[in-house]
C-alpha cells in the first residue's frame, strides 16, 4: 500500500525542515537493542504453542463454532504463572470457552490431549461436544496403522546380520523412528481409553 503510507507519513505531526520530504527516501529505522525483551519473547511464544495445539484439536473434532473448556496441564509453578498471565490472550485467539491452567495433570474425563514442548499439555474438553464411538473408530484405525509400520521396521531390524549390513547411520534412524512410533501409538491408545471411558458417563 505505497500510496496510502505516503500519505500516512506526510500528515506526521512534528516535521521539520530537515525532514525527507518522502517515506521513499526516509532511512529505514535501526532498531533499538535496549528495547528487546527475550524473556517475553519466550513466553509469547510458549502462548502461540499452546493456542496452536487448541486450534489443532478443535480443527480435528469440533465445529469451527463450538467453544471447549480447555486445561492447560504445567508441569511446574513457573509456567503456570507464565500461562496465567496469557488466559484472556488464549481464550480469544483460539475462540475457547473457559480456560483452566493449573499444576499437574488432574484434568476432567473427556478431553483429549496434545502436548506442548517438555512443560505442558493441553487437554480440549469434548464431552458433549464430539461423537465418542465415531472417534474411537478413527483412533482404532490410526492404531493399526502404526502397528504395522512398527511390525515392518522392528522384523527389519530383527533380520539376521542387519547390524553388519546396515550403515550406523540408517540404523540410528530406524530406532529412534520405532521409539517416536511406539509413544504415539502409546498416546493414541491412551485417547481410546479416554473416550472410552467419556462414553460410559
Amino acid at each position: 500500500m505505497p500510496f496510502l503510507s505516503e500519505e500516512l507519513f506526510q500528515r506526521l505531526p512534528r516535521r521539520s525542515a530537515n525532514t525527507p520530504p518522502s517515506i521513499c527516501v526516509t532511512p529505514f529505522p535501526k532498531p533499538q537493542l535496549s528495547w528487546q525483551n527475550r524473556s517475553l519473547e519466550t513466553q509469547v511464544e510458549l502462548m502461540q504453542e499452546v493456542v496452536k495445539s487448541i486450534r489443532s484439536i478443535k480443527q480435528d473434532y469440533l465445529h469451527p463454532k463450538d467453544r471447549p473448556d480447555v486445561y492447560i496441564s504445567c508441569s511446574d509453578s513457573n509456567t503456570v504463572a507464565v500461562l496465567k498471565e496469557f488466559e484472556p490472550a488464549i481464550t480469544t485467539l483460539s475462540q475457547s470457552g473457559t480456560v483452566h491452567v493449573i499444576l499437574g495433570k488432574e484434568t476432567p474425563a473427556g478431553c483429549t490431549m496434545q502436548t506442548v514442548g517438555d512443560k505442558c499439555e493441553v487437554h480440549v474438553l469434548l464431552r458433549g461436544l464430539v461423537d465418542t464411538g465415531r472417534e474411537i473408530s478413527k483412533l482404532q484405525e490410526k492404531i493399526s496403522k502404526l502397528s504395522i509400520q512398527l511390525d515392518k521396521l522392528q522384523t527389519t531390524m530383527a533380520t539376521e546380520g542387519y547390524e553388519q549390513k546396515v550403515p550406523e547411520n540408517v540404523r540410528l534412524a530406524e530406532q529412534e523412528k520405532v521409539q517416536l512410533l511406539t509413544v504415539e501409538r502409546r498416546n493414541l491408545e491412551g485417547a481410546v481409553e479416554k473416550f472410552t471411558s467419556l462414553q460410559e458417563q
